[in-house]
């Protein structure tokens, strides 16, 4: 019973092992199966994949060479137009007899004038037969796009919708038609924050049914355009009838097309194939593009011809809006250029009520426009070859020294607006070395005064170095003066930032650009200037009365000597200078500044104080600055300086004394500069005050000559550097 049990156990087994062993073949072979089919798919997949690289391979370079031959030729034609309109402009420009002139003319220098107006007039003509070939090359692009969104649709399954075809050139025939007799032809340059970005020339005509401007120009202003040619034509009332720009972009063309008739105004902007179209209502419309300067020059006439503009609106083409209009009265102003002033007058033009521009005429002509929320200034380069600046009419600014010419200039740094003075020869030339003037520590406005202590040093230092052929810059510092910001919130690295903003936008303003730019630093303002020379902002420093210590140990010295001097006992000096210690040990812990520091705190911690002490010194001081110049020992700041250096340094001061304007000098000289110069000037102070109340009269000499020192050993320091061309010899004509 047992071994037939064992035997029909033992046959089960045999037969669950070979039911097993074909399981495992079948499913080999599935999978060998399997595998040979997903290696199939994977090669098909993979042959699909190389066909499409293949594809695309094989028109992407035609495209890419196609693209790039275009570029090119829309490129020349662009640098064309502008090279044979600016060549243009200079020979009109040198055809003219400057004014005053004795040289010998040409019998009629009119009719040469005429013949180059004309020759301008056909190069016009000849430049809107190019504009007339562009819509062809557009449309070869277009049809490039097309054809790369085709092949991308093929190769990704879905089909891209291809652009509307561009209509008739109506823009260059607009362009064409803008022409007739003659008024007026110029230029103008355009400035940004004081650099140059552009040129402008224009045409305006009168026409047969009205008037017509045309202009051309180059800038990087003009929806990143690198070219342009516009045309506006007007009716006899000088309301708006066309307006139509082409400007040749990196991107492309751009093109602006606007259509005034009785059903409307009919606004058309973008690029070929994509050009949006705005219907606004009928109106008596002027035309502001806010890219062309020259339509000031149309307004103008409109406003002088018309009596005045009552009851026009606005069209701001490039937004595609029509807007409220406003023009100012006349502000009288006088504008300085190189050996002139000239009595003329701004007219601020606002739009909307956001968008305001200031325009100057001068015998009846725009000679600039001015855009401050933009800080752009176009002046007429035909009219002031080195551009102009605005005057005030204080009586200060007429009173200035015969030959010398001095401007407001203000700066943006760091989005803070910074006003500043620049002052210059009259008969400099283009070029002139300029100073950066650099006041003492403490609330110092750009003429060196600060309350309680009016010298006016600076101010007096900038107008002897114009005398001498010097150019110079001084700035009000963060809320002092008319600059923005707060005074207290003030930190080293403002200063040096704005500084450094200075300086750059000094390199773009004539008579100072591409020359060399010095700093000079009074007190704590030469510590300024040798940082600023140690960074390698400026060429060369000189320091005037540029203490060797910290403001701390500086305030410790002087308030000893100073005691001393007036009879203090040696228990007096002590507690003095323990007071000072603790006032400067609280400064460095106050970490902020003085906004929410209340008399009782500080008088808990320093009860020696009085109320009106703490006024005066919460007044007088920037708590952040302070602790950063606390923070760097000037001696090694003089010693990293590389460039050509002039320490000056009074005998009568009693805040500086000799001897630190000796270890300055040492420091720079032991540290490899060989270009260090130590000044001794003779019965001067530096900061114009008094140590006690029986020096007041010595003190008063002394303001009166500190200028003239520091001028002369300044430019003397200087004509080892640069030609110096002194001025003060030309004759302003009259402002008034």
């Amino acid at each position: 019973m047992n071994s037939r049990l064992w035997r029909s156990l033992s046959g089960l087994a045999v037969v669950l092992i070979v039911a097993a062993v074909i399981l495992s073949i079948c499913a080999l072979i599935a999978g060998q199966r399997a595998g040979r089919e997903l290696a199939a798919v994977r090669g098909e997949l993979t042959r699909l994949g190389r066909q499409m690289e293949a594809s695309r391979a094989a028109v992407d370079p035609a495209l890419t060479a196609r693209f790039d031959e275009l570029t090119r030729r829309l490129n020349e034609i662009s640098a064309q137009q502008t090279k044979d309109v600016d060549a243009l402009s200079r020979r009109l420009d040198a055809s003219r007899p400057e004014a005053g002139s004795t040289e010998s003319v040409s019998p009629a220098p009119g009719a040469d004038v005429d013949a180059l107006a004309r020759r301008i007039d056909e190069a016009f003509v000849q430049l809107g037969g190019v504009n007339a070939t562009l819509p062809g090359l557009s449309d070869d692009v277009r049809a490039l796009s097309e054809r790369v969104g085709e092949v991308e649709a093929a190769l990704s399954g879905f089909e891209r919708p291809s652009s509307s075809p561009r209509e008739a050139d109506a823009i260059g025939d607009a362009i064409r038609s803008a022409t007739g007799e003659t008024i007026q032809t110029g230029s103008f340059v355009i400035l940004k924050s004081g650099t140059p970005i552009g040129r402008e020339f224009f045409e305006l005509y009168r026409s047969a049914d009205g008037f017509a401007l045309r202009c051309a120009g180059t800038g990087r202003r003009l929806s990143g355009a690198t070219s342009f040619t516009a045309a506006l034509l007007t009716d006899e009332s000088f309301r708006a009838t066309a307006y139509a720009l082409r400007g040749s972009t990196r991107a492309g063309l751009l093109d602006i097309l606007v259509d005034v008739s009785a059903d409307g105004v009919e606004v058309s902007s973008g690029v070929p194939g994509g050009v949006q179209v705005k219907v606004l209502p009928p109106g008596s419309v002027v035309v502001l593009d806010e890219d062309i300067f020259a339509l000031f020059e149309l307004l103008e006439n409109a406003r002088q011809r018309l009596g005045g503009l009552e009851g026009l609106s606005v069209l701001v083409p490039q937004q595609g809006v029509e807007a409220s209009f406003t023009l100012s009265a006349p502000e009288t102003v006088t504008l300085a250029a190189p050996a002139e002033r000239l009595a003329g007058e701004r007219r601020t033009a606002t739009i909307g009520e956001e968008w305001e521009a200031a325009y100057y005429v001068v015998d009846g002509r725009v000679v600039g426009v001015e855009v401050p929320g933009e800080e752009l200034f176009a002046y007429r380069s035909d009219r002031f070859p080195s551009g102009f600046l605005v005057e005030s009419r204080s009586i200060e600014a007429l009173a200035l020294p015969m030959g010398i010419i001095e401007n407001r200039l203000p700066i943006t740094s760091n989005g803070v607006k910074l006003d500043g003075t620049l002052t210059y020869p009259a008969a400099g030339g283009e070029t002139l070395p300029i100073v950066l003037l650099l006041p003492d520590l403490g609330p110092f406005d750009r003429d060196g005064d600060r309350p309680g202590l009016q010298t006016g040093l600076l101010k007096e230092i900038a107008r002897g170095l114009a005398q001498a052929g010097i150019a110079s810059y001084r700035l009000d510092a963060r809320g002092i003066g008319k600059s923005e910001g707060v005074y207290e919130d003030l930190s080293l690295n403002d200063l040096l930032t704005d500084a450094r903003v200075a300086a750059l936008v000094l390199r773009g303003v004539k008579p100072a650009a591409q020359s060399k730019i010095y700093a000079f630093g009074v007190g704590v303002g030469g510590t300024i200037a040798s940082l600023l020379a140690s960074q390698g902002t400026v060429a060369g420093v000189i320091t005037f009365g540029a203490p060797a210590y910290a403001p701390d140990t500086m305030a410790l010295d002087e308030s000893a000597r100073r005691a001393a001097a007036d009879g203090a006992s040696a228990e007096e000096i002590e507690r003095l200078l323990a007071n000072e210690r603790d006032f400067y040990q609280f400064l460095k812990q106050l970490q902020g500044t003085w906004d929410g520091v209340s008399y009782e705190a500080v008088r808990t911690a320093l009860p020696w104080m009085s109320e009106e002490e703490f006024a005066r010194r919460r007044e007088s001081m920037a708590p952040v600055l302070v602790r950063d110049l606390m923070a760097i020992d000037p001696v090694a700041v003089a010693g990293r300086v590389t460039t050509r250096m002039l320490i000056l340094q009074g005998d009568k001061d009693f805040q500086v004394p000799v001897e630190q304007a000796g270890r300055l000098a040492r420091a720079a000289s032991d540290n490899g500069n060989v270009n260090v110069e130590l000044g001794i000037l003779l019965d001067v102070n530096h900061v114009g005050r008094p140590h006690s109340e029986s020096a007041a009269s010595e003190n008063r000499h002394l303001e009166r000559h500190i200028d003239i020192q520091v001028v002369g050993s300044i430019a003397e320091w200087l004509s080892g550097d640069v030609e110096l061309r002194p001025g003060g010899t030309g004759s302003p004509a009259s402002a008034s």
